[in-house]
């Protein structure tokens, strides 16, 4: 950020209110400063309020989860201070003001030169660049270039135009709402930059205008993996040099073989994030163990107090209102709070599928009940021995509706969702399997004439 002399400085802009938020259990940045895009200004009107979003590039996370799961080798990364790598032009960084009282005591003011976290066009800006990267650097390193591929969607290539007032710049007025004209708008990556030494800061790609859009990345986090050893190996090289020409660093490496660590330092790599001597790291919402290959949760439960109100009950689901409680839900509530800290018993294998397969297939199962209905898929995968591999790959619930609904009924809204699940789950999974992928459905037959009779 730069000192502004509030003088001199244009009467346009915006103010960036900011806080602090502690996370004692970072290693790396145990405080971080959040900055509100959508704090009103006197207009009543937020920064975020004027700013496109752009359209989402990244993958949905369940999706990132299961292609991680369906990897022999993985590797974790994290890109350090992600949003920071990406300047924004000097003429819009008026828009990105913040107040600061230094030691002095006095108040002064500062204008933010990067793409801030807490505005709503930052997300889509810094994961553009990432994808342009891998677009004019991805010849160079085909391994790294396909994993943004496969997080972000495809190419880039003529679509549907991200429609804006003004291509010259990032905020002011140029990713505000359009009202008249919307130009065709065309990302601009800046080759003076890109000359610069790659340093962890100095060679940045800057951000001139928005665009419109022609996946293992989730955010700032990487996810991905192999096959084999050798290619594993080979994919983390291509990441670190592809970003590397971008400025940008990956750091917090993690692997479930230690050999893919090999050459890293200390500091490149993940071991501060351990819990309890066992190698556990979190990432993206759950707990990976490298070293027996599983997934699992971690949840903190304190002690049911005496009293039971409506508050405390919507607290710990969201957060909503108070009232005492009748005794029945009283008692019915000790119970299921009880019961929380056995998602800590929850554990199942990060590996889907076995080495050398020959032929894989989703099962899909589903059920219903007066209160609930559901669904599950299953992956089975069978190797060059014959040895058959099971894994449960997802499973959903829901709760059956207040008005009464039949049977069948509820069970053909369980084989919709079940339907879900499977188109959902198979679009990672046949990427590096399509030709072995099959699928089959599970029912009562019952349930079978009651669809052929009404179909």
């Amino acid at each position: 950020m730069t000192k502004v002399n509030v003088n001199h400085s244009d009467d346009n802009g915006y103010y960036l209110p900011h806080h602090n938020v502690i996370k004692a259990s970072s290693h790396t940045t145990k405080l971080r400063v959040v900055f509100d895009g959508s704090a009103p200004s006197t207009t009543e009107i937020s920064l975020n309020d004027t700013l496109h979003t752009g359209p989402k590039l990244q993958e949905d996370l369940f999706c990132i989860l299961i292609r991680f799961r369906s990897h022999q080798y993985v590797l974790t990364g994290d890109i350090e201070k992600m949003y920071w790598q990406f300047l924004v032009l000097p003429e819009d960084r008026k828009y990105q003001k913040i107040l600061w009282r230094g030691s002095s005591g006095e108040t002064e003011t500062y204008q933010l030169n990067t793409a801030t976290f807490g505005l709503s066009a930052a997300p889509y800006l810094a994961i553009r660049c990432l994808k342009q990267l891998a677009e004019d650097e991805g010849h160079r390193f085909p391994r790294a270039a396909q994993v943004f591929s496969s997080h972000y969607g495809g190419k880039l290539g003529v679509g549907a135009p991200f429609l804006i007032n003004n291509a010259d710049s990032l905020f002011a007025p140029s990713v505000r709402k359009s009202e008249g004209n919307d130009p065709r708008c065309q990302l601009v990556i800046s080759h003076e930059n890109r000359r610069r030494k790659p340093s962890s800061s100095a060679a940045r790609y800057g951000l001139k205008t928005c665009i419109h859009p022609a996946s293992n990345v989730k955010r700032r986090y990487t996810l991905t993996g192999a096959v084999t050893r050798d290619e594993a190996l080979t994919l983390r090289t291509e990441l670190t040099n592809l970003l590397q020409l971008a400025g940008l660093n990956i750091r917090k490496w993690a692997s479930n073989d230690n050999n893919l660590l090999h050459g890293l330092s200390i500091e490149e790599t993940n071991h501060q994030h351990f819990l309890g001597g066992s190698q556990t790291l979190k990432m993206l919402g759950v707990f990976w163990n490298s070293s027996d290959h599983s997934i699992l949760y971690s949840v903190e439960v304190k002690p049911t107090p005496s009293r039971v109100t409506k508050r405390i009950i919507s607290s710990e689901i969201a957060k909503i209102y108070d009232s005492l409680v009748p005794i029945e839900l009283h008692t019915e509530w000790d119970r299921y709070y009880a019961q929380l800290p056995l998602l800590n018993n929850i554990r199942f294998q990060r590996k889907a599928i076995m080495k050398s397969a020959t032929e894989i297939e989703l099962h899909g199962f589903w059920d219903a009940s007066e209160k609930a209905y559901g669904a599950c898929v299953y992956l089975r995968t069978l190797n060059t021995n014959g040895r058959v591999w099971t894994q449960l790959l997802i499973a959903k619930s829901k709760v059956a509706p207040l008005k009464y609904q039949t049977i069948p009924w509820l069970e053909l809204s369980a084989a919709l969702l079940l339907t879900s699940l499977m188109s959902t789950v198979q679009r990672p999974i046949a990427q590096n399997y399509s030709n072995y992928l099959l699928d089959r459905f599970h029912y009562r037959p019952p349930l079978a004439q009651y669809i052929t009779s009404h179909s």
